[in-house]
């Protein structure tokens, strides 16, 4: 139903009938497929893609002081807080991202709040 870039490659959200609800499978993964004669099912009933949530991160007080200054300033960030507003299905890709560890530091550069 969906093309999604996530995690540096595509996957598809769509619904599965083996396991009877809307997955999200790495394209690059799928190594054969079947016709089917199930109905199709629309992406207008998949929840967790059609539901939007705030995500509220601040740089992790944890970092070296230059660091955070760097974040604050690239991101123009109101109060030290970066909101994100993302799909239900999408969340684990965006905290992946932001959670991310700093190489240098090895510590993450955002914490969600």
């Amino acid at each position: 139903n969906q093309l999604v870039y996530a995690s540096n490659r595509y996957h598809i959200r769509a619904y599965c009938f083996e396991f009877g609800k809307f997955i999200d499978v790495v394209l690059s993964r799928i190594i054969d497929v079947e016709v089917t004669h199930e109905d199709w099912i629309s992406s207008d009933e998949d929840d967790n893609w059609n539901t939007y949530i705030p995500l509220r991160f601040t740089p992790n007080p944890e970092l070296p002081e230059p660091l955070k200054q760097t974040l604050l300033l690239d991101f123009k960030l109101d109060n030290n807080i970066h909101l994100i507003t993302c799909r239900v299905a999408l969340k684990s890709y965006v905290l992946r991202e932001m959670e991310r560890l700093d190489w240098k530091s090895k510590l993450p550069l955002w914490i969600l709040i």
